[in-house]
């Protein structure tokens, strides 16, 4: 692809969505509801009280063993389950803090977003390239190519 015809098309975008923040107001509220659903599929008690409770429970299964309640032909099935399950809480509480964060991050991006755009809306007709690039670099993370 030549990089003429792909520089002038990803401007193209930029200048778009400056003259028009509406349609990024959109997409974040696209990536906020799907975010919010999936906090909605969570279950009723936080992950925090899980981990809490799974490692009281491992706490005990490990007491019940060195006191020799059972053996460790019992234990070991049952530490490895409990343990399994406190790394998947554990994952699914780093997921909901990582979409609070993307959250955040939206909406100041948003916010800076329509800040900006209305502050340079009649000037991106008449900027020179290297201002070009530096809105580009600011406000483009990634350029996906598609047939």
């Amino acid at each position: 692809m030549r990089m003429d015809t792909l520089e002038m098309a990803v401007w193209e975008e930029v200048k778009c969505l400056l003259k028009n923040p509406d349609r990024l107001t959109e997409e974040y509220q696209c990536r906020l509801s799907e975010t919010e659903r999936s906090s909605l599929d969570q279950k009723n008690s936080t992950p925090d009280k899980q981990v809490a409770q799974l490692q009281r429970g491992i706490s005990r299964l490990i007491d019940s063993y060195t006191q020799e309640y059972f053996g460790q032909e019992a234990f070991e099935p049952r530490i490895k389950a409990m343990k399994y399950h406190l790394k998947s809480i554990e994952e699914q509480k780093q997921k909901i803090l990582d979409e609070k964060h993307l959250k955040n991050e939206l909406t100041l991006i948003v916010t800076r977003l329509e800040q900006f755009a209305l502050a340079v809306k009649s000037k991106l007709e008449h900027i020179d390239w290297l201002t070009k690039r530096n809105l580009i670099r600011t406000w483009v993370k990634r350029i996906e190519i598609h047939p």
